[in-house]
């Protein structure tokens, strides 16, 4: 900083250096020389032609120089040639130039405005932008400008931290955010319904689908905001039904299975014979499950089995079909059809015409005539579905 202190001196001191002559423009007069300070006599004959007094002063002008006449004018005595030269090569005139309170000033001047750039000098400030961080020697200004040197270009939508119009100062650090939009979508399901449809082309009980259901999509659109690759915001825009959902119709059937009114070991589902001999009363619908579709009430309770012949209570022949009851449960001549939980029975049409021993002893509901004891032994005890018809 020094050297450029000296170089500003020296520049003042060349542009102030000056010489001057003076005296009577007369045949053979004294004129006094003074150059920076310094006097010598010299004796000039008679002219008033300012170049030739130079000449006579042995004074050589050089390209440097400039005569300023502003102070001659040709008259008799007290005339003034004014040089100045933009050009100093005597050491010795530089030292008398550095002892002259004029310059003194002009040097404080300079020192003054020398420390005040050195105040301003240029300082580091970082900017992080696409990926990098880079750094800049920067003297002063805002953020909008120090992008500007950096030849960072800011995009609409782009973020900076801090404001591009804040005022820099020492080790700040500038964020450069790139933001950018994009439209996105996404596909939820939307359920389908189902439908029940009457057929009597399917028996009771039996199902079939006509037609199969099928989810539709519903389609939800977002606007994202990414900053720097980032999804910072999701914002709704709209949903639409791209894919209709497919209606379910099931057939259900209206058909029952028979056990015609006289028939006998019938059950009404084919290649299932049912154990009853009691030809029916009845014609009675039954559904897939060889339960009937129709009837008054329906009890489940345990069964047992019993056989040997003989004349019922009500004084008919014992029979598959004619089965025991408490009368005070089931009054005799009741009409049912039974068929055991567990489905491997389907002992069918039948009536209550006896009254059996187990009324006193247990909480059995019925006791089923079968023609063996190897087939009561079989059938042991097992809960039953009694369905009263009338």
């Amino acid at each position: 900083m020094r050297r450029s202190v000296g170089k500003v001196i020296l520049l003042v001191l060349m542009t102030a250096l000056c010489f001057v002559l003076t005296g009577v423009a007369a045949a053979d007069v004294s004129v006094t020389r003074v150059v920076c300070g310094k006097q010598s006599d010299l004796v000039i004959g008679t002219t008033h032609d300012p170049l030739k007094i130079i000449e006579q002063s042995k004074f050589t002008l050089t390209i440097y120089d400039k005569l300023n006449l502003d102070d001659f004018d040709n008259r008799p005595v007290g005339d003034t040639l004014l040089i100045e030269r933009q050009n100093m090569t005597v050491a010795a005139d530089v030292e008398a130039l550095l002892t002259d309170d004029r310059v003194q000033a002009v040097m404080a001047q300079v020192t003054d405005a020398a420390d005040a750039a050195a105040k301003k000098e240029a300082f580091s400030v970082a900017v992080r932008a696409d990926g990098t961080t880079r750094k800049i020697r920067f003297s002063g200004g805002t953020v909008s400008e120090a992008l500007q040197a950096a030849g960072i270009t800011l995009g609409d939508d782009d973020l900076v931290t801090p404001a591009k119009e804040t005022v820099l100062s020492k080790k700040t650090v500038i964020t450069v955010q790139r933001v950018t939009f994009r439209e996105t979508s996404a596909a939820e399901p939307i359920a389908y319904t189902s439908r029940e449809q009457q057929s009597d082309a399917l028996y009771l009980g039996q199902t079939q689908i006509a037609q199969a259901g099928r989810d539709g999509v519903l389609t939800k659109y977002y606007l994202q905001r990414i900053v720097d690759g980032d999804v910072a915001d999701t914002i709704p825009l709209g949903e639409k039904i791209t894919v209709e959902p497919t209606e379910e119709v099931v057939l259900v059937g209206t058909k029952a299975y028979m056990v015609p009114q006289g028939s006998i070991n019938q059950s009404g589902i084919p290649g299932i014979a049912a154990v009853s001999e009691l030809p029916a009363t009845m014609d009675i619908a039954i559904d897939n499950s060889g339960r009937p579709v129709n009837y008054k009430q329906k009890i489940i309770g345990e069964a047992t089995a019993y056989s040997g012949g003989g004349i019922t209570s009500t004084g008919q022949a014992a029979m598959p079909g004619r089965v025991a009851v408490d009368p005070k449960e089931i009054p005799y001549g009741t009409k049912m059809y039974i068929v055991s939980c567990d489905g491997k029975y389907v002992y069918g049409y039948c009536e209550a015409s006896d009254t059996g021993g187990f009324i006193h002893t247990s909480d059995t509901m019925v006791d089923l005539y079968f023609h063996s004891e190897q087939v009561c032994r079989t059938f042991g005890r097992r809960n039953v579905e009694i369905y009263i018809l009338e």
